[in-house]
């Protein structure tokens, strides 16, 4: 239920109209792909990285917890995975993560944008110009250090920012060396 685009939320629980339209848009849905689903660490948001129509084509939704109701804010498209920044304070719509962008064209995951849901920063930190790359981020264990990765078949490289930093620039794990 978390899915939905739209719905109503009345103190935390469904109201009874909603709860039945829900079930039926379900219904009319022939497919649905959930990639990724991450608690935002005020614990009052959710992310969820879902596909509806079968071609690769990712959105980020924003979800109120408990609910599951709408948020406001604006759906990210051609989103691939997603990490939640952990601060020490959380100011609403200020919610900071990171996410790979899916190329348009290709649908290749390109590069890292870092940013706040209601998109006052929206900064691309990392990219790749390798059409042999895909591209990922994830965190640490203790949600200090953001990483981001590249990767071939035969190739990687990582490099790594502080997860409270909120205009560094990422720094490479080891410099490339060609091979």
């Amino acid at each position: 239920m978390l899915l939905m685009r739209k719905s109503s939320c009345v103190r935390g629980s469904l109201s009874k109209n909603v709860a039945k339209a829900r079930s039926a848009h379900l219904s009319t849905l022939s497919y649905v792909e959930v990639v990724a689903v991450k608690l935002a660490p005020s614990n009052s948001l959710v992310g969820v990285v879902v596909d509806f129509n079968g071609d690769e084509r990712f959105d980020l939704l924003f979800r109120h917890v408990p609910g599951g109701g709408p948020t406001g804010y604006p759906e990210i498209p051609l989103v691939r995975n997603f990490e939640w920044v952990d601060k020490v304070t959380y100011i609403p719509g200020k919610e900071m993560l990171y996410y790979t962008e899916l190329d348009p064209d290709t649908l290749r995951s390109w590069r890292v944008v870092r940013r706040t849901i209601d998109g006052s920063v929206n900064d691309v930190v990392f990219e790749s110009t390798d059409p042999a790359e895909y591209v990922d981020v994830f965190k640490s264990k203790d949600g200090k250090v953001i990483f981001m990765s590249a990767v071939t078949k035969t190739t990687s490289r990582v490099s790594v920012i502080p997860s409270d930093s909120e205009h560094g620039i990422p720094q490479p794990v080891k410099a490339p060396t060609p091979g």
